[in-house]
């Protein structure tokens, strides 16, 4: 009986070496695509949880403010329940960047997270004007109306980019409207 020597020959695994490479490249670009979408996502996701933590923290604070003044670029109040002016500004970094901050009790607190959110535009309307301005606490008197110390609607506008990977960019556009509580007695308002 003769013994019959059954191997592959080098070319044959030649090309069953490169056909494993071709395939194992192709499942690794396939994985890489998957993760760098997912970190992509995952960005987009912090952008915008940032961006909404911000605007709650506005909307609460909103809600319970009176007395409400603005300029072009900030939103100056005082909070009823503890008397303290608070203050809402868009500013910009040296880059360019905008960004959200508030301050009360001269404690400065950024709301926005520069290195996710970019604001390239920052409007208040109230009672449907644009910066526009009730009459300030220095000016109204104690037989003030109703109109004087509160804001019937306050509407924020922001546009910017939410920063992804690289110099990809995704444009938001977002209006929150807050209807500050007015059925507080102006006997009890805060007065300086």
């Amino acid at each position: 009986m003769k013994i019959i020597n059954k191997s592959f020959s080098i070319i044959e695994l030649i090309v069953a070496f490169f056909i494993i490479l071709i395939f194992l490249g192709t499942l690794s670009n396939s994985y890489l695509a998957i993760i760098n979408s997912y970190v992509i996502n995952q960005r987009q996701l912090a952008g915008l949880q940032n961006l909404k933590t911000a605007l709650d923290r506005i909307y609460l604070e909103i809600k319970t403010g009176g007395y409400f003044s603005t300029t072009t670029n900030e939103l100056e109040f005082l909070n009823i329940n503890d008397c303290v002016t608070t203050t809402l500004i868009f500013t910009t970094t040296s880059d360019d960047i905008g960004y959200l901050s508030l301050i009360k009790n001269n404690i400065t607190s950024n709301l926005s997270d520069i290195n996710l959110i970019d604001i390239d535009k920052f409007n208040i309307y109230l009672g449907g004007k644009i910066n526009t301005s009730i009459p300030t606490r220095d000016i109204i008197t104690n037989n003030d109306t109703y109109n004087l110390i509160s804001a019937k609607s306050i509407t924020i506008a922001i546009e910017g980019k939410v920063k992804l990977k690289g110099k990809n960019q995704i444009p938001i556009n977002i209006q929150m409207t807050a209807h500050p509580f007015n059925s507080f007695n102006k006997t009890n308002l805060c007065r300086t």
